[in-house]
């Protein structure tokens, strides 16, 4: 699904952050421009939609790690605001009045500490991975349309999905069987839906009502398909079988959803591609691609649609650049699911002065798009780490590649509608890392 981007490959695909501690015993400066306390965003903006996205923008009280997502019409995001020890999140509906709530408390900054928002039915889930209450925890905390709390904040796994009916997690231990939990949103506890061997290692990726509960063998890879409400989930099946590919080994696989569909990317070790669809019903022929990727090009990031499926893959020239930097082209390789004809596309020609990645895939209404985030490859110390927004397109008809300058310290994928938004952490003209920061949404292409 490329507006939410399912990755296997990562829990915040899509995120970029500065490694800064922020300032966590002094108060947040005040806002230069009107605000309302009671909301803590600035006040005399329009409605929300992705349309005017860069319009919208927070009071400056916000750390890394943030967050954002686009649900039931409106868009949301969520920061760390070490000053109080919380997680705030706030919406802007479409049409109707701003909301904000510190969604968990008792919080604390550490380097590895992250977060992420999920739809999750008519509202969203908030997970934190980092200190609460002083211990380290993966807290999920769900909230509904207007920012009110559903239950109490609930302790998950390292894997963890959501879908509209509710969520699901891997419960994992050192060679021991792994877990794996599902919570009905109207349900007030868990409940066991499976439990995986230890010679695997288990991971759930959720479509809009279904999760693909895998498993990563030596050999293979296993897909199950339940829904949170079930209460067991039917015995596995092989979905991805290195035996099945001769004596081409497997280099690497990705998977994604759509709706309720689980796709299979697999690159073998001479750089061919083969695709596979999954779902309840059982899983497609394998469809082997006519291009390859290189064997020094880098898998950055693997999603689709109902159209295609896109693969970003990025070639790193050495001889470009002097000793010591590096640049990096990127590249797109497009698979139609109705023409069953595949296509690279160019995004970015090797630059010395810029560092680029995470890198993610969005779809407006004309087309998907990768985006990506730009650092200056020398920047300035004491400067913000992240200098541009950038993006390009995968279909013909998705407008032109481009760049957005930003002096920023995160950014996050959003949603997409007509356009795309990205929320960014906001340096502030003189600042430095230590300062709270305002969130401000950026919409591309």
């Amino acid at each position: 699904m490329l507006e939410r981007a399912r990755l296997v490959v990562g829990l915040l695909a899509g995120v970029a952050t500065s490694c800064h501690r922020p300032a966590s015993g002094s108060a947040p400066e005040e806002s230069s421009a009107p605000s309302d306390a009671s909301t803590g965003v600035e006040s005399g903006a329009p409605p929300a939609s992705v349309e005017n996205a860069a319009e919208r923008r927070t009071e400056p009280v916000f750390s890394a790690p943030i967050a954002a997502t686009r649900v039931a019409g409106t868009l949301v995001v969520a920061g760390l605001v070490a000053a109080k020890g919380s997680v705030r999140v706030v919406g802007w509906p479409d049409g109707g009045p701003v909301w904000n709530v510190d969604a968990l408390e008792d919080v604390a900054w550490t380097p590895d500490a992250e977060l992420r928002l999920d739809p999750a039915g008519d509202g969203v889930a908030l997970v934190w991975r980092g200190n609460v209450g002083g211990k380290p925890a993966h807290t999920v905390v769900v909230l509904g349309p207007h920012g009110e709390r559903r239950g109490e904040p609930v302790t998950v796994g390292g894997s963890f999905c959501a879908t509209a009916s509710g969520l699901a997690w891997v419960d994992a231990a050192p060679h021991r069987p792994a877990h794996v939990q599902a919570r009905p949103w109207a349900d007030p506890a868990a409940h066991e839906v499976a439990a995986m061997p230890s010679d695997r290692a288990a991971s759930v990726l959720c479509g809009d009502h279904d999760v693909f509960l895998l498993g990563d063998g030596d050999d293979d890879l296993t897909s199950t398909t339940f829904a949170p409400e079930d209460r067991r989930a039917p015995p596995a099946s092989v979905v991805i079988r290195d035996s099945d590919f001769g004596d081409d080994d497997e280099r690497e696989h990705h998977a994604y959803t759509t709706g309720d569909t689980l796709g299979l990317v697999r690159v073998s070790g001479s750089g061919g591609i083969a695709l596979r669809d999954v779902s309840r019903t059982g899983s497609s022929p394998w469809r082997r691609l006519k291009h390859k990727i290189g064997p020094d090009d880098d898998v950055v990031a693997a999603d689709g649609d109902a159209a295609a499926t896109v693969i970003v893959f990025t070639h790193d020239v050495d001889d470009a650049c002097d000793a010591a930097t590096t640049a990096e082209s990127v590249r797109a390789l497009r698979a139609d699911r109705g023409t069953a004809q595949d296509m690279v596309v160019d995004l970015a020609r090797p630059d010395c002065g810029r560092a680029r990645g995470p890198f993610w895939l969005a779809a407006p209404a004309a087309g998907a798009v990768v985006a990506w985030v730009e650092r200056a490859a020398n920047g300035l110390a004491g400067s913000a780490p992240i200098n541009a927004l950038a993006f390009g397109a995968v279909s013909s008809d998705a407008g032109r590649p481009g760049h957005i300058d930003i002096a920023a310290d995160a950014v996050v994928q959003g949603g997409c509608g007509v356009g795309c938004w990205a929320a960014t952490l906001v340096r502030a003209p003189e600042a430095d890392a230590s300062q709270p920061e305002a969130i401000v949404l950026q919409g591309y292409p």
